[in-house]
């Protein structure tokens, strides 16, 4: 037969009174957690009685499950925050720097998130630099769409300009589907 766990009492109870029991435990001394465990639950307690050395152990069982989840919850974050950068960067790859740069910038950014060389600030800080990139990138193909226009407009005043009857229905169509285009 099995040997049972000294504290599996404290274990068997609702996960809020284990943490309600673990809080207690944490705000004062195990001896004084000890005695208000076990007081009746219209005291406040829980009714069930325990040493001071079971209670250590599912106060420090608790210590290491909950470091365990704030743990896994940082691993969790610094992979949303490298799947949020590798998204920016795959979106600034698309607005002109070169793939070797990228992968070569993708693959340094996720190691340094998850092995924790960046901080939250340094990758929120780099998220902006290639948002601002890739708004530079943006304005600089609006400006070079707006001279294409006033390129077309012009052309298209200099032929009105030479010809006696002004703009033919031909020119007219051209007109319309290149500024579709642009």
């Amino acid at each position: 037969m099995r040997k049972r766990n000294s504290n599996a009492k404290l274990f068997s109870l609702p996960e809020k009174s284990q943490r309600d029991i673990f809080a207690l435990g944490e705000s004062m001394s195990v001896k004084e957690a000890c005695a208000k465990i076990a007081l009746p639950i219209e005291m406040g307690g829980y009714e069930v009685e325990v040493c001071e050395a079971t209670l250590s152990n599912f106060l420090a069982e608790w210590r290491t499950e909950l470091a365990i989840e704030k743990h896994r919850e940082q691993i969790r974050e610094r992979a949303r925050m490298s799947e949020a950068v590798t998204h920016e960067l795959d979106d600034s790859q698309r607005d002109g720097i070169d793939t070797m740069t990228m992968d070569s910038l993708r693959a340094w950014v996720s190691r340094s998130i998850m092995d924790q060389e960046l901080s939250a600030k340094e990758v929120k800080a780099f998220m902006g630099i290639l948002q601002k990139n890739r708004a530079q990138d943006l304005e600089e193909r609006k400006v070079a769409l707006l001279e294409q226009k006033a390129a077309f407009v012009d052309e298209m005043k200099d032929r009105a300009a030479n010809r006696e009857g002004g703009l033919t229905p031909e020119d007219m169509e051209e007109i319309e589907r290149k500024l579709k285009l642009l």
